[in-house]
């Protein structure tokens, strides 16, 4: 992920990621630009790809909702929606991101203790895709249809 004009992250772009919330669910986004900040976010993980830009994505399991049939917290679903809206988002702004789910989140939160009361699930660095940049292998194997779907 190369350079990345930060006019195209601007407030519309946030906003088209979190399209679907009514500003109602527990989620936030950090959005992390300045050079110190995303040193920090370089600690906590090796897939930093040295972007230019981190949104890191969470939600508040204290105030997310839980089905009262097995007491299942989801805040993780409208977590993982704000997750593939922003992709989307910044695919249509022209750039490139990926989710990474391979950090250290204690070591995040030590760095940045505003987000400590959320469950961290994603941090998506952002920028333009270099020329040469191709998914690594094990994003384009796939599993056989029928493994994954069943017509009952």
């Amino acid at each position: 992920i190369g350079k990345v004009k930060m006019c195209l992250i601007n407030t519309n772009m946030i906003n088209h990621f979190f399209f679907f919330l009514h500003n109602k669910q527990p989620l936030h986004a950090w959005v992390i630009t300045d050079e110190i900040n995303r040193n920090k976010i370089k600690e906590t993980t090796l897939y930093h790809y040295n972007a230019p830009l981190y949104v890191v994505i969470g939600y508040n399991p204290n105030e997310s909702w839980v089905r009262s049939f097995d007491n299942e917290n989801h805040g993780y679903v409208d977590a993982s929606l704000a997750v593939a809206s922003y992709w989307f988002a910044a695919a249509d702004n022209g750039l490139g991101t990926v989710c990474v789910s391979d950090f250290d989140p204690e070591k995040l939160y030590n760095l940045f203790p505003e987000m400590k009361d959320h469950h961290i699930l994603a941090i998506m660095p952002t920028g333009y895709p270099a020329e040469d940049a191709k998914p690594a292998k094990w994003h384009t194997d796939s599993k056989d249809i029928t493994e994954m779907v069943t017509y009952l």
